[in-house]
Protein backbone atom coordinates (compact mmCIF):
# COMPACT_ATOMS: atom_id res chain seq x y z
CA UNK A 1 0.00 0.00 0.00
CA UNK A 2 1.28 3.49 -0.84
CA UNK A 3 1.46 5.57 2.34
CA UNK A 4 -0.69 8.68 2.51
CA UNK A 5 1.34 11.86 2.59
CA UNK A 6 1.52 13.25 6.11
CA UNK A 7 0.11 16.56 4.87
CA UNK A 8 -3.08 14.88 3.64
CA UNK A 9 -4.57 14.57 7.10
CA UNK A 10 -8.10 13.78 5.91
CA UNK A 11 -6.94 10.88 3.75
CA UNK A 12 -4.82 9.52 6.61
CA UNK A 13 -7.77 9.73 9.04
CA UNK A 14 -10.01 7.88 6.57
CA UNK A 15 -7.42 5.12 6.23
CA UNK A 16 -7.21 4.72 10.00
CA UNK A 17 -11.00 4.71 10.52
CA UNK A 18 -11.43 2.03 7.84
CA UNK A 19 -8.61 -0.06 9.32
CA UNK A 20 -10.04 0.15 12.86
CA UNK A 21 -13.48 -0.98 11.68
CA UNK A 22 -12.11 -3.90 9.72
CA UNK A 23 -9.92 -4.99 12.63
CA UNK A 24 -12.92 -5.04 15.00
CA UNK A 25 -14.73 -7.57 12.82
CA UNK A 26 -11.51 -9.53 12.29
CA UNK A 27 -11.05 -10.04 16.06
CA UNK A 28 -14.68 -11.03 16.62
CA UNK A 29 -14.54 -13.65 13.88
CA UNK A 30 -11.11 -15.16 14.51
CA UNK A 31 -11.06 -16.19 18.17
CA UNK A 32 -12.92 -19.46 17.42
CA UNK A 33 -10.37 -20.13 14.65
CA UNK A 34 -7.51 -20.21 17.20
CA UNK A 35 -9.38 -21.99 19.97
CA UNK A 36 -8.51 -25.54 18.87
CA UNK A 37 -5.03 -24.84 17.51
CA UNK A 38 -1.69 -25.31 19.24
CA UNK A 39 -0.58 -21.69 19.19
CA UNK A 40 0.42 -19.46 22.10
CA UNK A 41 -1.24 -16.20 22.97
CA UNK A 42 2.03 -14.39 22.23
CA UNK A 43 2.10 -15.87 18.72
CA UNK A 44 -1.52 -14.84 18.20
CA UNK A 45 -0.74 -11.24 19.14
CA UNK A 46 2.17 -11.11 16.71
CA UNK A 47 0.14 -12.71 13.94
CA UNK A 48 -2.88 -10.44 14.45
CA UNK A 49 -0.80 -7.28 14.61
CA UNK A 50 0.96 -8.42 11.44
CA UNK A 51 -2.41 -8.77 9.70
CA UNK A 52 -3.53 -5.37 10.99
CA UNK A 53 -0.42 -3.55 9.76
CA UNK A 54 0.12 -5.32 6.45
CA UNK A 55 -1.89 -2.70 4.57
CA UNK A 56 0.45 -0.03 5.96
CA UNK A 57 3.44 -1.71 4.35
CA UNK A 58 4.72 -3.72 7.34
CA UNK A 59 6.12 -7.22 6.98
CA UNK A 60 7.85 -9.65 9.31
CA UNK A 61 11.57 -9.90 9.76
CA UNK A 62 12.14 -13.17 11.59
CA UNK A 63 9.66 -13.94 14.35
CA UNK A 64 10.00 -10.82 16.48
CA UNK A 65 9.93 -7.76 14.21
CA UNK A 66 7.42 -6.07 11.91
CA UNK A 67 9.09 -3.49 9.70
CA UNK A 68 8.81 -1.21 6.71
CA UNK A 69 11.11 1.09 4.76
CA UNK A 70 9.89 4.61 3.95
CA UNK A 71 10.47 6.77 0.89
CA UNK A 72 12.63 9.02 3.09
CA UNK A 73 15.05 6.16 3.81
CA UNK A 74 13.84 5.21 7.27
CA UNK A 75 13.57 1.81 8.90
CA UNK A 76 10.47 1.73 11.10
CA UNK A 77 9.82 -1.42 13.08
CA UNK A 78 7.98 -3.01 15.99
CA UNK A 79 9.86 -5.48 18.15
CA UNK A 80 7.67 -7.90 20.15
CA UNK A 81 9.03 -8.69 23.60
CA UNK A 82 7.89 -11.52 25.86
CA UNK A 83 8.20 -10.89 29.59
CA UNK A 84 10.30 -12.93 31.99
CA UNK A 85 10.07 -13.66 35.71
CA UNK A 86 7.13 -11.73 37.15
CA UNK A 87 6.08 -10.66 33.62
CA UNK A 88 6.30 -14.12 32.04
CA UNK A 89 2.57 -14.13 31.21
CA UNK A 90 2.73 -10.74 29.50
CA UNK A 91 4.26 -9.05 26.47
CA UNK A 92 4.98 -5.56 25.18
CA UNK A 93 6.15 -3.90 21.96
CA UNK A 94 9.22 -1.77 21.32
CA UNK A 95 8.71 0.96 18.71
CA UNK A 96 11.84 1.91 16.76
CA UNK A 97 12.70 4.34 14.01
CA UNK A 98 16.19 4.39 12.49
CA UNK A 99 17.67 6.11 9.48
CA UNK A 100 19.01 3.81 6.80
CA UNK A 101 21.53 6.61 6.25
CA UNK A 102 22.94 6.10 9.79
CA UNK A 103 25.88 3.66 10.01
CA UNK A 104 24.97 0.60 12.06
CA UNK A 105 21.25 0.55 11.22
CA UNK A 106 20.05 -2.80 12.54
CA UNK A 107 17.07 -4.76 13.87
CA UNK A 108 19.17 -5.69 16.90
CA UNK A 109 19.37 -2.06 18.05
CA UNK A 110 16.18 -0.73 19.66
CA UNK A 111 17.17 2.95 19.45
CA UNK A 112 16.02 5.57 18.72
CA UNK A 113 12.70 4.39 20.08
CA UNK A 114 10.57 3.57 23.07
CA UNK A 115 7.88 1.25 24.36
CA UNK A 116 4.40 1.28 22.88
CA UNK A 117 3.09 2.70 26.18
CA UNK A 118 5.08 5.89 25.54
CA UNK A 119 2.68 6.65 22.70
CA UNK A 120 -0.30 6.99 25.04
CA UNK A 121 -1.38 10.05 27.03
CA UNK A 122 -0.14 8.34 30.20
CA UNK A 123 3.30 7.90 28.57
CA UNK A 124 4.16 4.86 30.69
CA UNK A 125 5.36 1.32 30.13
CA UNK A 126 2.49 -1.09 29.37
CA UNK A 127 2.38 -4.91 29.25
CA UNK A 128 -0.47 -7.21 28.21
CA UNK A 129 -1.42 -10.77 29.10
CA UNK A 130 -0.67 -13.28 26.36
CA UNK A 131 -0.68 -16.58 28.27
CA UNK A 132 -3.67 -18.02 26.35
CA UNK A 133 -5.66 -17.34 23.14
CA UNK A 134 -8.43 -15.79 25.23
CA UNK A 135 -5.98 -13.50 27.04
CA UNK A 136 -4.40 -12.50 23.73
CA UNK A 137 -7.73 -11.50 22.21
CA UNK A 138 -8.62 -9.57 25.36
CA UNK A 139 -5.33 -7.66 25.00
CA UNK A 140 -5.48 -7.01 21.26
CA UNK A 141 -8.10 -4.20 21.19
CA UNK A 142 -6.04 -1.92 23.44
CA UNK A 143 -2.80 -2.74 21.63
CA UNK A 144 -4.38 -1.97 18.26
CA UNK A 145 -5.94 1.24 19.58
CA UNK A 146 -2.51 2.51 20.64
CA UNK A 147 -0.99 1.45 17.32
CA UNK A 148 -3.69 3.19 15.26
CA UNK A 149 -4.01 6.30 17.45
CA UNK A 150 -0.41 6.78 18.57
CA UNK A 151 2.27 4.76 16.79
CA UNK A 152 1.09 4.91 13.16
CA UNK A 153 0.44 8.69 13.22
CA UNK A 154 3.91 9.12 14.74
CA UNK A 155 5.48 6.97 12.03
CA UNK A 156 3.58 8.92 9.39
CA UNK A 157 4.73 12.29 10.74
CA UNK A 158 8.27 11.05 11.23
CA UNK A 159 8.43 9.90 7.59
CA UNK A 160 8.52 13.52 6.39
CA UNK A 161 12.10 14.74 5.97
CA UNK A 162 11.24 18.37 6.76
CA UNK A 163 9.84 17.18 10.12
CA UNK A 164 13.10 15.55 11.27
CA UNK A 165 14.20 18.56 13.40
CA UNK A 166 10.76 18.70 15.04
CA UNK A 167 10.94 14.96 15.70
CA UNK A 168 14.23 15.41 17.57
CA UNK A 169 13.45 18.65 19.39
CA UNK A 170 9.79 18.47 20.45
CA UNK A 171 9.08 17.57 24.07
CA UNK A 172 6.46 14.96 23.16
CA UNK A 173 9.01 12.62 21.61
CA UNK A 174 11.97 13.17 23.92
CA UNK A 175 11.62 9.61 25.24
CA UNK A 176 12.93 8.39 21.87
CA UNK A 177 16.24 10.20 22.14
CA UNK A 178 18.78 9.26 24.79
CA UNK A 179 22.42 10.11 25.44
CA UNK A 180 23.35 7.10 23.35
CA UNK A 181 21.40 8.32 20.28
CA UNK A 182 23.52 11.39 19.51
CA UNK A 183 24.89 9.62 16.42
CA UNK A 184 21.36 9.14 15.07
CA UNK A 185 20.46 12.75 15.85
CA UNK A 186 23.48 14.01 13.94
CA UNK A 187 22.73 11.94 10.85
CA UNK A 188 19.05 12.91 10.90
CA UNK A 189 20.16 16.55 10.86
CA UNK A 190 22.57 15.81 7.99
CA UNK A 191 19.73 14.19 6.05
CA UNK A 192 17.57 17.34 6.28
CA UNK A 193 20.59 19.60 5.62
CA UNK A 194 20.78 21.12 9.12
CA UNK A 195 24.56 20.89 9.11
CA UNK A 196 25.38 23.05 12.15
CA UNK A 197 22.97 21.07 14.33
CA UNK A 198 24.47 17.84 12.99
CA UNK A 199 27.98 18.88 13.99
CA UNK A 200 26.77 19.97 17.43
CA UNK A 201 25.21 16.52 17.95
CA UNK A 202 28.38 14.75 16.82
CA UNK A 203 30.48 16.80 19.28
CA UNK A 204 29.07 14.69 22.12
CA UNK A 205 31.63 12.04 21.17
CA UNK A 206 33.36 12.62 17.81
CA UNK A 207 35.38 9.41 18.14
CA UNK A 208 32.14 7.43 17.74
CA UNK A 209 31.31 9.13 14.42
CA UNK A 210 32.62 7.25 11.40
CA UNK A 211 34.68 9.60 9.18
CA UNK A 212 33.97 12.54 11.50
CA UNK A 213 36.93 14.59 10.26
CA UNK A 214 35.86 14.07 6.66
CA UNK A 215 32.27 15.09 7.39
CA UNK A 216 33.50 18.12 9.33
CA UNK A 217 35.69 19.15 6.39
CA UNK A 218 32.79 18.77 3.93
CA UNK A 219 30.60 20.99 6.11
CA UNK A 220 33.29 23.64 6.57
CA UNK A 221 34.00 23.71 2.82
CA UNK A 222 30.34 23.69 1.80
CA UNK A 223 30.77 20.38 -0.06
CA UNK A 224 27.26 19.28 0.78
CA UNK A 225 26.84 17.11 -2.30
CA UNK A 226 29.60 14.87 -0.94
CA UNK A 227 27.66 14.47 2.30
CA UNK A 228 24.54 13.52 0.32
CA UNK A 229 26.58 10.96 -1.61
CA UNK A 230 27.89 9.44 1.63
CA UNK A 231 24.37 9.21 3.04
CA UNK A 232 23.15 7.45 -0.11
CA UNK A 233 26.00 4.97 0.13
CA UNK A 234 24.98 4.26 3.72
CA UNK A 235 21.37 3.70 2.59
CA UNK A 236 22.41 1.30 -0.17
CA UNK A 237 24.55 -0.72 2.22
CA UNK A 238 21.88 -0.84 4.94
CA UNK A 239 19.15 -1.98 2.53
CA UNK A 240 21.32 -4.79 1.17
CA UNK A 241 22.28 -5.89 4.67
CA UNK A 242 18.77 -5.78 6.17
CA UNK A 243 17.23 -7.68 3.27
CA UNK A 244 19.76 -10.51 3.46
Amino acid sequence: MVLAKAGDRHQWNRILRYARLRQYFHVVCHLPFYANKSISGFQIIKKEIGIALAEFGFQFHGNSCLFRFTHTDLLQFLHFQKGVRSLNEKCTINVVQQGLFVPGCSFSVLEPGGRIGNFTEENRDKWWYCNSPEAAFSSLPEIKTILFNGVLPFFQLASVESKFPELIECDRHQFIWKNSTFLHEGYFYLKCKQYDKAMNAFQVKPSRVNKFKTIKKYVENGEFERIDKQLQENVHYARSLLKS
